[in-house]
């Protein structure tokens, strides 16, 4: 993810500035002319922002897709999944060129490949946008009713978190996820199994006042990266692998 958020300039900073530069604050895009219809009236409306071409990230939406979506589709008529990133595909490079067909490709390509949804995908709720500028990105983030990061294993901080976390949108994640950046439970919601993470989705998507409670930690991205930043220590300090060993950030 860390080429795709460096292209979005998605805090118009490059993951350098988590070392030694001083992040600089991104004013949130202007609000749209009218507001947004509420999740009531459209579904609820989850994301997801990650390059697909990286193990961790496409293996996290499988495995999300498979376990999580099919709970969530039975408790929240009208939900919808929209897919932020370029998309998976490890066919070689000439086969590339042509379109995707997910449910009979042998070889990875699109998000829900290796699920029921594949091919399907738009008919189940699942929305891939590919990559996108970043004023489409933070528009289509602001919509969110809860951004989702189900990493099973990482590699390093999640830059993806960030614009989540400045702008208040409810987050829900593994505690792989979380470790790097040190998130609690007072700024998301942790979930490790598929049912704790569709009943945390369900919980927001039924609980309007619940994300009141996470609008007080826009910011917190900023305030995290500074604290790192004036304490002197070095990102991969606070970066490890499942096994304990360091890692490297991205």
């Amino acid at each position: 993810f860390n080429a795709t958020c460096a292209a979005w300039k998605v805090l118009r900073m490059s993951p350098r500035a988590f070392v030694g530069a001083k992040a600089e604050v991104v004013s949130p895009p202007a609000p749209p002319a009218a507001p947004p219809a509420t999740a009531a009236k459209r579904g609820v409306r989850l994301g997801f922002i990650g390059n697909g071409v990286t193990p961790t990230n496409h293996l996290a939406i499988q495995w999300f897709l498979q376990q999580v979506w099919p709970k969530l589709r039975e408790q929240l008529p009208g939900v919808r999944l929209r897919l932020v990133g370029f998309e998976p595909d490890v066919r070689p490079k000439k086969s590339q060129k042509m379109a995707c067909d997910a449910a009979r490709a042998e070889l990875r390509c699109g998000w829900a490949w290796g699920t029921e949804y594949a091919g399907m995908e738009e008919e189940h709720g699942i929305d891939a946008l590919g990559f996108t500028e970043e004023a489409e990105m933070l528009r289509d983030l602001l919509s969110w009713d809860a951004m989702v990061v189900p990493i099973l294993r990482s590699t390093g901080v999640n830059t993806k978190l960030l614009p989540a976390l400045q702008w208040g949108v409810p987050i829900v994640l593994t505690s792989v996820a979380a470790s790097p950046l040190q998130i609690d439970d007072s700024v998301a919601l942790l979930a490790d199994d598929a049912d704790a993470f569709a009943s945390a989705l369900v919980r927001i998507g039924t609980t309007p006042d619940l994300s009141k409670k996470f609008e007080t930690s826009g910011g917190w991205g900023n305030m995290r990266i500074h604290e790192l930043d004036e304490s002197g220590v070095p990102i991969e300090a606070s970066c490890t692998r499942n096994n304990g060993q360091a890692c490297d950030p991205k």
